[in-house]
């Protein structure tokens, strides 16, 4: 089939390479190109470094609304469009351009966890597995049927680095198998509840602050539902620490939360509301992450002190 495809970071990639070795990508269409975060040097996304090394044609509009951006992609009659993590919604006219529709790969098991962060979200809520749908778009944010499915089980000390990563691994063959249903006349449009349907609000650097005083299922899941990106912290003295690869144990003691009861090259053991959690790796300001092991062969162990709440 003629596709077109819009999407913008490393997320999108398998997908645009799944469908380039196996269809026809007449045109990509990615996010303007910004600077990084000096300000001097002008970076690209992930996918128009992906077309640029394979000669694809790349288009870069502010919006998709204009109708010099609309009468352009009409030019390449394109059979579907497929859009992950593209970044914009897209008008009425697109929506109704390509004979099959527009197909949007979203990293959720729809309805739930609709919008900007479904990866961090579904780790963060607890979720115990999640998934990729492919659905046929329409004017609502992630509204749109469902014509596709596959889970992941969300293993308990994953990372939502690893999750967005095993995921994003799954979506080329998991678009592969969608095209083959579309082909093959095998589509079943399944409507989405909106009375089941969550949000997955976007993530700041505010999402991993760390409180200690929640449960240890509560701690872990920020820890793990932030790293790598944007970090859980902490407050130790004043200074904002950061923490990863953190691991749930069960803790008795009658000790503060927050505090850290042993430091070693295990980690550092901080009570919880109702356990302890082992963090294995810190930042401490203006210093590179360090394995706790590591930490301690040039610096003060820091057991019984405390994290502040």
């Amino acid at each position: 089939m003629k596709v077109v495809f819009m999407g913008t970071p490393e997320f999108s990639v398998p997908v645009l390479k799944a469908l380039h070795a196996h269809h026809e990508v007449v045109l990509v269409i990615t996010q303007p190109d910004k600077p990084n975060r000096r300000g001097n040097k002008v970076t690209f996304s992930p996918v128009k470094e992906y077309a640029q090394k394979n000669e694809l044609p790349i288009h870069q509009p502010k919006s998709l609304r204009e109708k010099s951006v609309v009468d352009e992609i009409a030019s390449f009659k394109p059979d579907v469009i497929v859009v992950v993590a593209y970044g914009q919604l897209l008008p009425k006219e697109i929506l109704n351009m390509p004979p099959y529709g527009c197909i949007n790969i979203h990293a959720s098991l729809l309805p739930k966890y609709r919008g900007a962060a479904p990866i961090h979200r579904a780790i963060l809520e607890n979720e115990q597995k999640t998934g990729l749908s492919a659905m046929i778009m329409n004017e609502g944010m992630d509204t749109g049927d469902v014509i596709h499915e596959v889970e992941l089980e969300i293993e308990e000390n994953m990372t939502v680095g690893e999750l967005h990563d095993r995921l994003s691994e799954m979506a080329g063959s998991f678009i592969l198998e969608t095209f083959e249903k579309m082909e093959n006349n095998r589509v079943k449009r399944i409507k989405q509840s909106d009375q089941d349907a969550t949000y997955a609000s976007k993530i700041d650097r505010e999402t991993g602050k760390v409180d200690f005083r929640k449960t240890t299922t509560e701690v872990h899941n920020i820890i793990r539902g932030t790293d790598p990106y944007p970090g859980a912290y902490a407050l130790l003295e004043g200074k904002k620490v950061k923490l990863f690869d953190a691991i749930k144990k069960e803790d008795s003691s009658d000790c503060e939360p927050g505090t850290i009861r042993y430091c070693d090259s295990n980690g550092l053991w901080i009570k919880t509301a109702d356990g302890a959690v082992v963090v294995r790796k810190i930042q401490f300001p203006g210093k590179k992450a360090l394995r706790v092991e590591e930490y301690l062969r040039g610096n003060e162990n820091l057991i019984g002190k405390r994290f502040e709440p």
